[in-house]
């Protein structure tokens, strides 16, 4: 601690004395252009973009990037502002490009770019903190494709059970950073006249001369067995579904789509009404019994369709239904 002080007193009378403190590695002239690095590529990113995760050519979310310590990092915001909001950070480590992905998941996997090229940056996990177990769902890797200064997709993988597979994909467009004062910078959404977009999708209705993105709703995912199915499964079987349906929700929660769950007991209670009497018996059908269900966001019942056939209940005997969860 001693020594700590009193080289920070030698620093402070040296800048105070203009007293010049040689280096081994003095900055580079005023007139020398840095040495350009992989990060270079993501500071260009530094706003926010408007991001397309489902695919419907529509915007779903934003993504922001900020330059930040001195110009070293890159922080990246997903979902910002709801209980789903991930962090990752770009930075330098030597002559190796690598990010930390704070997951709402629960755990933080490092990554390595390993593969760089003129329109690809794709990163590798090399390790991770507070991962539960090796089988804990995880994000796995990412690649980052530059096509243009104002549209770039990054494709996320996670790995669960030793399993990688495509987790979510951000097609990014920047935004209009003149929208709000008529000055046309060029990174308009929608740049084509033609009644319908580049993904064949007709804009919604235009508000300030940009195109209003769907507004996500609740979907509820009713699960539907005969007598009891899951029970009467082998125990490492049992085991082997239990993983998969956190793996499952994990996945959903980290993509900002997963709202709430629950499973439902065995034990049911008849009620019937006959004039101002009211009657209640076991009940205990053999058919479609309702054992679970799940609460989604999605920008259309189809979309909802989508998410819930990649549900495990479908791989053990159950059946699904999919409605909305209110009128809107």
């Amino acid at each position: 601690m001693h020594t700590f002080r009193h080289i920070a007193c030698l620093v402070v009378l040296a800048v105070c004395s203009n007293i010049a403190i040689a280096t081994d590695d003095p900055s580079p002239p005023a007139n020398q252009s840095p040495v350009p690095t992989p990060l270079d590529r993501f500071k260009a990113l530094e706003g926010t973009w408007d991001a397309d995760i489902t695919g419907d050519g529509e915007t779903d979310t934003q993504v922001s990037y900020q330059v930040i310590a001195a110009g070293s990092v890159v922080a990246e915001t997903l979902f910002g502002g709801t209980h789903e909001e991930m962090l990752t950070m770009y930075h330098m480590d030597g002559p190796r490009l690598i990010c930390t992905h704070y997951c709402a998941a629960g755990n933080q996997p490092r990554l390595e770019a390993k593969s760089i090229t003129d329109k690809e940056t794709g990163f590798a996990m090399f390790d991770a903190t507070d991962l539960a177990t090796p089988e804990a769902m995880h994000m796995n890797s990412v690649t980052f494709t530059f096509i243009d200064v104002d549209h770039v997709t990054s494709r996320w993988s996670s790995k669960a059970n030793g399993q990688e597979s495509e987790h979510a994909t951000f097609k990014m467009s920047r935004q209009n950073t003149g929208q709000n004062t008529g000055h046309n910078t060029g990174h308009n959404i929608v740049q084509s006249t033609d009644s319908k977009n580049a993904a064949g999708v007709a804009p919604e209705p235009e508000k300030d001369g940009l195109p209003t993105p769907s507004k996500p709703s609740n979907f509820v995912i009713l699960m539907y067995e005969d007598d009891n199915l899951f029970a009467t499964l082998p125990e490492a079987r049992q085991a082997e579904l239990m993983a998969k349906y956190i793996a499952w929700v994990g996945d959903l929660q980290s993509r900002g789509i997963f709202q709430s769950g629950t499973p439902c007991g065995s034990e049911q209670v008849l009620l019937t009404a006959s004039g101002s009497a009211i009657t209640a018996k076991p009940y205990a059908p053999k058919k479609d019994v309702l054992t679970g269900l799940f609460i989604i966001r999605a920008t259309s019942l189809d979309k909802a369709v989508e998410i819930a056939q990649t549900c495990p209940a479908l791989t053990h005997g159950e059946r699904i239904v999919v409605r909305p969860a209110s009128h809107e």
